[in-house]
Formats: structure tokens, C-alpha cells, sequence
């Protein structure tokens, strides 16, 4: 195990955002996470555990924690059956690598959720998703070990709580578990998922298309790297807000007042309508406030230009949430997690 020091955190999120960790640990292997913990104790420090680092916002230039920076690996099949396929993947690993390796094994289930920025390990907290997919579509189970006893098990599906970006490692074990690894159950003969007019209409460029996993990652590629910025050149976590969910009664109202704003019935009965669309329709799209501001191509996404702190990129959040309910009367809530 690697430990380091007052380390910088700037190369470990994709926000380019300075802020430096009083104890830096860097995980290789699963047996490395009980010898981090024995260090936390011995030295009586909080810790945060880090994977991608593409799902945060360090808003203090000084972190005053341990960081349990997780890059532990292997991608392992470990049960066929006549129509599924049971993987197992260490928490470490980057979760479009593991998206590549499903789709070159002609097993489906992930495919929609193509490059989505992260590793494996945070992919069932945030209950990741896109383009009609969420990570609970597939999940199995969760290898974790709980820091109350240190003792390794695992959580089933049934257990997670799964919801809408969110999960009972969000809520009820958070702080109280790290997760080590995950198993997925994928399909030999998944139905593919067109419904997105966007990949529709990169996939029947030609009429005679008859598209497979492949063409699907192809196209949510293409139409990702269309909308998002490139985190190496402008710094980001992808989409900063979360879609709100409203009443059909609230939606019928907002849709008297706002035409062009679509809604998307939800299995609970409710509405989900585009953040995008709203912070947009508040004027904020392309709009810059010092270092930072929202992404001239998508209005869900806030952009480090150079040099923002975090401290910045939240008063930038607090008054578009703050706008939109002026306009709207709906509160957008940041799918960002903020440390």
C-alpha cells in the first residue's frame, strides 16, 4: 500500500479542483483496504473513500481525512447459464472498461450506460444510468466489508434499496461500508434498448441497419461525446443536477405555463421532467460566473474553466437552483456529491 501526505488531489477528480488530503492511501489489492483501516485507527482520522473521483466536489482547498483512493482490478466470468451470464468485477476498475468487456462478450444489459465516467465500486451507490438503463437493471450483488466489525459479506439486490440515483449505500450504509467488488447478470439475447430518439437516429443513418450491442456503444459514444466536455480540457462531473420528479397535477400546470417542457411518467406514478431543459429555459446555458459556469452544449453540466474552486462551483449551484424555483416552483437537487 502506498501512503502519502498533505498529497494533491487535483489529478484524482475530474472537476480539476485543488484540494490536499492530510493522509493519501492508494489500494491495489482487496487485502490493502483492512491494512488502510488498521492505519485509520492508529492514527484516529476520518476517511473518504475514492474511486474516479467523477462524482464529486472537493469544496475545501484542505481535506482533513485519510483518502482511500481505490484502484484495485480483474473482470472475471463466474457463472454461464442458457440465457445469462454472471460477472464479477473488482470495485477499482473503470466502469466503461467494464461496459467494453460486456459488449466484446456479446452480453447486454450495460451497454446504454456507456461511457459513463467512474469506477465500478461507486456505480450501485449512485445507481448509475443512462439512456434507459440504470445500474439496479443487472446488479446481483455487492462484495462489501463493514467497518463496525471489518467483517466481509455480501449485499443482495433485494437489500439496496435501489431508487432513482440513489441506493442504501447513499443512505442507510453510508460510512459504514466499503465496497470491494460487484457481480452483474448480464444477457446472451438482451432485448436492445432504441427508445432514445439520439441513438435512433445515429443507428438508421441506414435504413438497413440491423444493429447488435456494438452499434448501440458506438452510438452512445457519439452522442456523449457530442454533449459533454471532455474533462481533461474543461473540468466537469458530467451531469450536475438530478431530473426532478413532480406529481402529474404539478406537470399538467407547468406545461400550461411552459409548452416545450416534456414529462416522462415514472412506475411510482409521478413525472419526470429535464433539469436540463429548465435551467436552460432560465437562461443559465452557456452563462459564466468567474472560473466556472454552464456548459454551452448541455445545461446540466457546470464547467471548471481554469483555477474555480469548489466553493465557487457551489454558489454557481445554489443560484440556479435558486433561479429555477423563482421560474418554476420545482427544486433541482445536485446529483453531485459534495466533500
Amino acid at each position: 500500500m502506498n501512503i502519502k501526505k498533505n498529497r494533491s488531489l487535483l489529478e484524482f477528480n475530474t472537476f480539476g479542483v485543488e484540494s490536499v488530503a492530510a493522509h493519501y492511501l492508494k489500494i491495489n489489492g482487496e487485502e490493502e483496504v483492512q491494512e488502510a483501516l488498521r492505519y485509520i485507527d492508529k492514527n484516529r482520522v476520518e476517511f473518504l473513500v475514492l474511486g474516479g473521483g467523477s462524482n464529486l466536489l472537493f469544496t475545501s482547498p484542505r481535506l482533513n481525512k485519510a483518502v482511500l483512493h481505490i484502484q484495485t482490478e480483474g473482470i472475471d466470468i463466474v457463472e454461464e447459464r442458457a440465457e445469462t451470464v454472471t460477472i464479477e468485477c473488482a470495485a477499482g476498475e473503470k466502469w466503461d472498461d467494464l461496459v467494453a468487456f460486456s459488449v466484446e462478450h456479446e452480453l447486454g444489459g450495460i451497454e446504454n450506460m456507456s461511457m459513463i465516467p467512474g469506477t465500478v465500486g461507486a456505480a450501485p451507490i449512485q445507481n448509475i444510468g443512462a439512456y434507459g438503463q440504470e445500474m439496479k437493471d443487472t446488479f446481483e450483488s455487492a462484495r462489501v466489508i463493514f467497518l463496525e466489525d471489518r467483517k466481509i459479506r455480501d449485499i443482495k439486490h433485494d437489500e439496496c434499496k435501489f431508487g432513482y440515483r440513489d441506493s442504501i449505500f447513499k443512505n442507510e450504509l453510508k460510512g459504514k461500508t466499503v465496497i470491494l467488488g460487484v457481480r452483474l447478470k448480464l444477457k446472451k439475447n438482451p432485448k436492445l434498448n432504441f427508445n432514445y430518439k439520439g441513438v435512433r437516429e445515429i443507428i438508421f443513418k441506414d435504413e438497413t441497419a440491423k444493429p447488435g450491442l456494438k452499434e448501440i456503444r458506438d452510438a452512445i459514444i457519439q452522442l456523449r461525446s457530442a454533449k459533454l466536455p471532455d474533462p481533461s480540457i474543461l473540468g466537469n462531473a458530467g451531469s450536475f443536477f438530478k431530473n426532478p420528479e413532480i406529481s402529474e397535477e404539478s406537470f399538467f400546470i407547468l406545461q400550461r405555463l411552459s409548452p416545450e417542457i416534456e414529462g416522462f411518467k415514472t412506475k411510482d406514478g409521478k413525472v419526470k421532467i429535464s433539469a436540463a431543459k429548465l435551467i436552460e429555459l432560465s437562461g443559465w446555458k452557456g452563462k459564466r460566473r468567474g472560473n466556472c459556469g454552464i456548459y454551452e452544449n448541455h445545461s446540466l453540466v457546470i464547467v471548471n474553466y481554469g483555477g474555480a474552486t469548489g466553493k465557487e462551483i457551489v454558489e454557481l449551484s445554489k443560484n440556479i437552483i435558486d433561479d429555477v424555483y423563482q421560474k418554476f416552483g420545482i427544486k433541482l437537487s445536485a446529483e453531485v456529491n459534495f466533500v
